[in-house]
């Protein structure tokens, strides 16, 4: 059987883009044929040419710290610089398939392996003559083309040349950026700057040719080291020359934008030489593309994850360079796991201190490689050359005894021990000094003496009138009671700082103030709040349904399989095979007569919940069905797909009654602004959530533009546009009374929308990661979202506050469904596991008091 985990078409993206990490080779048909169930979207993913875009979904835009979220102005009017690129669909009227495209990449790094499904001129690799040059072996193949080693048989020497691999569709403007690029590194003079000899075309292919270097990448001598780990000492030497060699760059206006190991090459003479400026931005050059998310997943900056390209600088180096150094000082990156838990890590989280992988790292050297790894770009170094200059205070500091060996011989007997004296301690007074100039002093105020604290992992006084003394930078400051761990907060210290913190716990709330302003804890989640746990099919569960007139679910898996179980009783009704893949969808009719499930195969199916029969189906979609809604009659539904289309069926009829889409031959919209997103009239990428209105006259949708859209369901007319969110809308539900739309994002937020007026009223951000998906209750005053970091919360929908989380899931919490009239709460995640917990409404207004 497969891995549950990586069932799902994210998980099985997931899974590629570790691989491609892990610098694997991808054969693009052969992993097709592993994955039938997914031929057709990895056909499209492939063609799409933007990998990492495609993992992260569309650009978040900047996120801006929940710290300083507010529920006021700024929830109505979102920055201008969101995920509004530039969105296009690729159509083919004969087939009736629609294919998601986004912004072409730029010719790029020939160290990221080929996966894309462009077509490169054949080059027969053995001694093959390209004009002057002899190709001699392949040295590297890349996403965007292949280096080889050449002979140039009139300057008789070796040399690398790059084959830039041909765009997959008409470009004109590709040859023009590949020269850009050439002569954005052509115009660097640095010994530590590989440069470019030359550009041409030769036998109608475009080359590039550099100096052919002898020697290892960075990332192959990590590998010979124990743990991954060179000496410090070599390390800020390293970081050192190659933030001088970009320091020239920048003043030249070049970002390289993709700094990691494996673009470092460490010369036969030790020296580092960056490789592969092909990604590099020339500031100076205004039509160059900057919607072009572009960079390596562990270690990308911030403002990479989010295309904030406002942000996109030398800072982005620095953050590029200073996971260089983690890396090179802990051997490991800063952030670790699957891709997406990367890209989501790098948005809401902070890096772990270096000490706490490496204890008794020298503090200084930790405080410089923490400031470069600042989320904000303001945060970090001004530039390059106060990198350097930080680097080699420190090399100073450490290696004091140099001058000494400056003095003539005839004098050491006499002059070189008071010398040494003095300049050792010189230095140590300096660096007492800088030390404490890097230090904080920190009061801690704890309320309950119930409570135990510990900051990084050490127990502190919780006496208020006495400060502690603490480094700058990040630390973990972790509230237990007894054998529970209550919280877990990150808090960031800077030079100077005189904090005041103050632990509170009152019924069952745990509230951490840094200066009076909250900046951690959340309700407590008792064990005993889980009721039942149910085995489902073994397989990872996607979607979950429960029926509003009986205590039956359906549930269904990623090898399509969906079951029917009586909750009351723990009792499985039924188990049929429904789908090809992913069961991505499950509705049960009001009634709780029938059921709806659709899946990856593009198919639709209608199920007697007495039986288990399948009673008809329904083909229109021609891509992942994400989505379904049943209106309050049960004669009419709706499905949103990944064609990025809404349909609409007659419950007794196989074919569709209505398509809420763009017209197959009809032009559609570039999107690069507010403007242009609000003028939408519908969805030109994946549609990923659907809900009707109450009285069925209209139906809400959400998808990968980060878009709500409410639509006529007469005229099929998009007639209200609900803008707010930084990245893909994966859920949406609406209350009873119509008043209120909850949606839930990738972006990791809920946002609660006034149906009316199209406004955001509240912004609910504590989840760590994609929320995906969300329930409201019979009552409209509450409701319950799962999300990627395997908690289940509630939310009370007037204030927005968070009232119960509940933890338990060992993976992505994919369905809820909240049942506050039977008093429970119903959760399915990729763990396999069914769970019910006790959820209360009682219970619920008793934590928020």
């Amino acid at each position: 059987m497969s891995d549950p985990g990586a069932t799902s078409f994210d998980s099985l993206l997931a899974k590629l883009m570790c691989a491609i990490d892990a610098g694997e080779t991808i054969d693009v048909e052969a992993f097709i044929h592993e994955h039938p169930e997914f031929t057709h979207e990895l056909r499209e993913y492939f063609a799409a040419e933007a990998l990492v875009e495609s993992l992260a979904g569309p650009k978040l835009g900047s996120l801006r710290d929940i710290s300083e979220l507010d529920n006021d102005l700024r929830l109505h009017e979102p920055p201008q610089d969101a995920v509004w690129t530039q969105l296009s669909r690729m159509r083919n009227p004969a087939s009736v398939s629609t294919t998601t495209s986004t912004t072409t990449s730029k010719c790029t790094s020939e160290t990221v392996p080929t996966i894309h499904g462009a077509q490169t001129e054949p080059i027969d690799e053995e001694f093959l003559s390209l004009g002057r040059y002899t190709i001699r072996r392949l040295l590297g193949e890349g996403a965007m083309g292949k280096v080889y080693l050449a002979y140039d048989n009139e300057l008789c020497r070796s040399i690398a040349l790059k084959v830039p691999k041909l765009p997959t569709r008409n470009d004109a403007g590709w040859e023009d950026r590949c020269r850009r690029e050439a002569q954005a590194a052509a115009a660097l003079r640095s010994p530590h700057i590989c440069p470019v000899y030359d550009i041409a075309r030769i036998d109608g292919r475009v080359v590039i040719t550099m100096p052919y270097i002898e020697g290892e990448s960075l990332a192959q001598r990590l590998d010979r080291f124990d743990n991954r780990r060179i000496p410090v000492a070599d390390a800020v030497l390293i970081i050192c020359k190659l933030a001088k060699a970009l320091q020239i760059a920048h003043q030249q206006g070049i970002v390289h934008r993709d700094l990691k190991p494996s673009n470092v090459m460490i010369d036969t003479e030790g020296e580092p030489i960056i490789l592969d400026f092909g990604l590099a931005r020339d500031s100076r050059n205004v039509d160059v593309d900057e919607n072009t998310l572009v960079g390596s997943p562990l270690y990308m900056s911030p403002e990479q994850v989010t295309g904030d390209t406002r942000l996109i600088g030398p800072a982005t180096d620095i953050y590029g360079l200073g996971i260089v150094l983690f890396e090179l000082l802990t051997g490991r990156t800063p952030f670790v796991g699957k891709t997406l838990d990367v890209l989501t890590q790098i948005l809401n989280s902070e890096p772990v201190a270096p000490s706490t992988i490496v204890p008794g790292l020298d503090a200084g050297l930790e405080a410089i490689c923490v400031r470069m790894l600042a989320r904000s770009p303001s945060d970090r170094f001004d530039d390059m050359q106060d990198v350097a200059n930080h680097l080699a205070a420190f090399t100073s500091t450490t290696a004091p005894t140099r001058a000494a060996r400056m003095h003539p011989r005839r004098f050491r007997r006499f002059r070189l021990p008071v010398t040494m004296l003095v300049i050792v301690a010189l230095s140590l007074i300096s660096w007492l000094v800088w030390i404490r100039s890097l230090q904080a002093t920190m009061q801690l105020n704890v309320q309950d003496p119930s409570l135990q604290v510990t900051f990084d992992e050490r127990p502190v006084s919780r006496r208020a009138d006495r400060p502690h003394r603490v480094r700058s930078g990040k630390h973990r400051l972790v509230v237990r009671r007894g054998e529970q761990e209550l919280s877990s907060t990150i808090i960031i210290v800077n030079a100077g700082d005189d904090l005041h913190l103050k632990i509170e716990f009152e019924r069952g709330q745990l509230v951490i103030s840094q200066d009076g302003k909250p900046i951690g804890g959340s309700p407590v989640v008792l064990a005993e709040k889980e009721l039942k746990r149910l085995a489902g099919t073994g397989q990872a569960l996607h979607s979950l349904s429960a029926s509003p007139s009986s205590s039956q679910i359906l549930v269904g898996d990623g090898e399509g399989a969906l079951q029917c179980w009586d909750v009351d009783k723990s009792e499985l009704l039924w188990q049929t095979p429904a789908h090809h893949g992913t069961i991505e969808c499950t509705v049960i009719s009001s009634d709780g007569s029938f059921g709806l499930s659709g899946g990856s195969d593009h198919q639709i199916s209608q199920w007697k919940m007495a039986t288990g029969k399948l009673v008809r189906q329904y083909v229109g979609h021609t891509n992942l069905v994400a989505d379904l809604a049943l209106s309050s009659q049960n004669d009419t539904f709706c499905s949103a797909s990944y064609d990025c289309s809404i349909r609409r069926w007659s419950v007794d009829e196989s074919n569709s009654v209505g398509l809420l889409a763009y017209e197959l031959d009809s032009s559609i919209p570039d999107v690069r602004s507010l403007d242009d997103l609000k003028s939408l009239e519908a969805h030109i990428t994946w549609v990923r959530a659907v809900a009707y209105m109450p009285n069925d006259r209209a139906i809400v949708s959400g998808g990968n533009e980060a878009l709500l859209a409410v639509w006529d369901a007469d005229s099929n007319m998009m007639r209200q546009r609900l803008i707010g969110h930084r990245g893909p809308v994966l859920d949406v539900a609406v209350s009873p009374d119509g008043m209120s739309i909850v949606s839930a994002s990738y972006d990791t937020t809920l946002r609660v929308w006034d149906a009316e007026s199209g406004q955001s009223r509240l912004a609910l951000t504590e989840h760590s990661a994609p929320v995906l998906t969300v329930d409201i209750d019979d009552s409209g005053q509450w409701a319950a979202s799962g999300s990627a970091d395997e908690t289940v919360r509630v939310w009370q929908l007037a204030s927005g506050r968070c009232a119960q989380v509940y933890a338990g899931h060992t993976g992505a919490v994919t369905g809820v469904e909240l049942d506050l009239a039977h008093g429970r709460l119903i959760s399915v995640g990729e763990d396999g596991t069914i769970r019910i917990w006790s959820c209360d409404s009682a219970d619920l207004e008793a934590s928020l008091h």
